[in-house]
């Protein structure tokens, strides 16, 4: 009975042994298998970092490029304005020159009337 016993015991610690061969093995899978999920983890939040910085810059350039054409808008309204007060300045100037030009016909017609009268 003893050595029943004995048998049975060494059974029991083979066992036992095996089953902590294998939850060893086990173990050593699972932290591999957690140091590949931090490692992936590690990558996607620099890349989620990098495409932050990506978005931030972008948004600073668009920002940027929204205040350059408001300031080119302005400065073509103006053009646009002072052209239109040009063409307006243009128009009168010749208007009065076409005035003067038949006041001055005008006037030659008269001084060659009076001319005439005279003699």
């Amino acid at each position: 009975e003893a050595e029943a016993d004995l048998v049975r015991r060494l059974a029991e610690r083979e066992g036992t042994a095996e089953r902590l061969g294998a939850a060893r093995e086990q173990l050593a899978r699972d932290g591999n298998h957690t140091a590949e999920i931090r490692s992936e983890r590690e990558e996607a939040s620099s890349l989620a970092e990098r495409a932050r910085a990506a978005w931030e810059a972008a948004s600073r350039e668009a920002a940027a490029a929204l205040a350059r054409s408001a300031q080119l808008r302005a400065g073509v309204a103006l053009a646009v304005n002072k052209t239109q007060t040009c063409i307006e300045q243009l128009t009168d100037a010749e208007d009065a020159r076409s005035k003067a030009r038949r006041a001055l016909d005008e006037a030659i017609v008269w001084f060659a009337e009076y001319e005439q009268s005279l003699l």
